[in-house]
């Protein structure tokens, strides 16, 4: 039987594949379930129509892309939906209202970034700081 499992709280897709009998009678508390697979990470279950929809992708704002490792000179994420939650080496923030997110960093080199939110596909923002001369 296929089968799409979801947290009813936030419509994340948590699970699903193929399996012998009803696994839709085994779903755990705070779940739902469909009789359908699909790939977690392009789907999520919509709690306000109550079906599944395609995650679309997630437009963001970076400037500059490319900033002096110094620590003082900042880049600035823009268009990161509310409740999305961005990720980066050494910690995390979820956006509540809306504003742009900015880093300053003093380490030269690739800096990655992910912005996720469950209506959207995860983004992945590359940041270079470079070495001060």
């Amino acid at each position: 039987m296929k089968f799409t499992i979801y947290d009813l709280y936030t419509g994340v897709v948590l699970r699903s594949g193929v399996a012998p009998g009803d696994v839709l009678n085994q779903v755990g508390a705070g779940e739902g379930g469909l009789p359908m697979r699909v790939d977690p990470a392009m789907w999520y279950f919509d709690l306000v129509a109550e079906e599944l929809r395609e995650k679309t992708d997630l437009v963001v704002t970076v400037a500059p892309e490319t900033i002096p490792a110094d620590g003082d000179t900042f880049t600035s994420i823009s268009g990161i939906p509310n409740g999305a939650t961005v990720f980066w080496p050494d910690g995390q923030h979820t956006v509540a209202d809306g504003e742009p997110i900015e880093f300053a960093v003093d380490l030269p080199g690739r800096h990655l970034f992910f912005v996720f939110s469950v209506e959207y596909l995860t983004k992945e923002i590359t940041i270079e700081a470079i070495a001060a001369t």
